[in-house]
């Protein structure tokens, strides 16, 4: 299976370097959005700053959109590390240490330490670092892709052994649970989503992959059958689907901000659900303002550009020369695309409601610095086998 979809080894170096100029170009462009559009979000942009104005929700928006610089300064100062200084060789192994081991160890510790502190909204997801607040489970992504590739890479030919199988399913599930306790029932099936795809496409037997998604859909249920709130959460998703007046209240303004658009928006700043309407508008909730400011054809150019980037990551993976570059790049292309598929389709009722923010666009440090770190790791692929190519 991974020799047959990764058959096209010989690509021009020229072509490969085209994926580079795409990462970079798509990456620009999606973080432009995003500022345009967490600007927007304040209650009346043109007057954010203004020394005059004494509201309360404008000091906040003012301080959101500082932040958000911040952290695309600090993203695209990881992008170039990643993409630039770091080669991705190393996160195999650096000065003879396993470096996958060790980063999962330390990922694993990380995502434990929320528990020792206050509760956010009914969650332990976060640390508190003063300046801004660090989710663990957005490096978990990471760790596991590398976990995997490293894996995947050494271990191909005993793909279908289960006694092989049990490390990494152990690094997988331990996350998981960890995750699933933190109720962060968004990062957890991107994580299931990456470890089942990552060993598709490595030629495991697909009798296996229905047997884990079988397992995996017990252990789901058992733990979320015992706790009501759950239960009301997926009964009342499904009553939505055939009455809309049974959705939450997010997914009901985002349906409203996404039908009031209509074909070109309302223009930039002209959104009604920002004001203090639709919750977590420049977060989970972000891509109704798109599609509301900018309308059908806004959000349009931005699933095109987020198509544009899966199939550049597909690109890198299937050229790159190596299995551990192949494997990586693959994980984190398909990690981005599960995760915009996942936020989309939430806004759009189409999957009950979950956290997850919109790579590059979203506020927020932990998901931009990850994201942005990652898209370097893509790139310095892409780069690496164009510059050995050229020597």
């Amino acid at each position: 299976m991974f020799k047959h979809f990764f058959n096209d080894t010989k690509t021009s170096s020229k072509n490969k370097n085209y994926d580079s100029y795409w990462l970079i170009a798509i990456f620009i462009i999606l973080l432009l959005i995003g500022f345009m559009i967490i600007l927007s979000c304040a209650p009346d942009y043109k007057y954010l700053f203004s020394a005059v104005n004494k509201d309360p929700s404008y000091f906040r928006f003012a301080k959101h959109i500082l932040h958000h610089l911040f952290f695309i300064f600090i993203g695209i100062s990881s992008f170039l590390l990643t993409g630039v200084a770091i080669n991705y060789k190393k996160y195999q192994k650096v000065f003879n240490i396993h470096t996958p081991a060790v980063l999962y160890v330390v990922s694993t510790i990380l995502l434990a330490m929320p528990f020792m502190f206050v509760a956010h909204k009914g969650a332990h997801r976060w640390i508190d670092l003063k300046v801004f607040s660090f989710q663990p489970s957005e490096l978990a992504k990471i760790a596991l892709i590398i976990v995997l590739a490293d894996f995947l890479s050494r271990k191909q030919k005993y793909v279908n052994d289960i006694k092989y199988q049990i490390v990494p399913a152990t690094y997988f599930g331990i996350f998981a649970l960890i995750i699933f306790f933190q109720k962060d029932f968004g990062t957890f099936f991107l994580l299931a989503s990456t470890y089942i795809l990552m060993f598709f496409i490595a030629g495991i037997d697909f009798k296996k992959i229905l047997m884990a998604m079988a397992g995996l859909s017990v252990v789901c249920l058992s733990l979320i059958l015992p706790f009501s709130y759950r239960v009301k959460r997926i009964v009342d998703y499904v009553n939505s689907v055939f009455d809309m007046s049974a959705a939450s209240y997010n997914v009901k303004l985002s349906l409203v901000a996404f039908g009031s658009g209509g074909l070109f928006g309302k223009g930039p700043g002209n959104s009604e659900m920002k004001l203090e309407h639709l919750p977590e508008r420049h977060t989970d909730f972000i891509f109704p303002i798109i599609g509301e400011e900018y309308g059908f054809i806004g959000t349009l150019i931005v699933i095109f550009l987020f198509i544009m980037l899966m199939k550049t990551g597909l690109s890198i993976s299937k050229t790159c020369s190596d299995d551990f570059g192949k494997y990586l790049a693959f994980g984190i292309t398909v990690t981005m695309t599960m995760q915009v598929l996942i936020n989309m389709a939430m806004t759009t009722n189409l999957i009950p409601t979950k956290g997850l923010p919109l790579p590059f666009i979203s506020y927020g440090g932990s998901s931009m610095l990850i994201s942005c770190l990652m898209l370097g790791i893509l790139f310095n692929i892409s780069r690496s086998q164009y510059i050995k190519n050229e020597k």
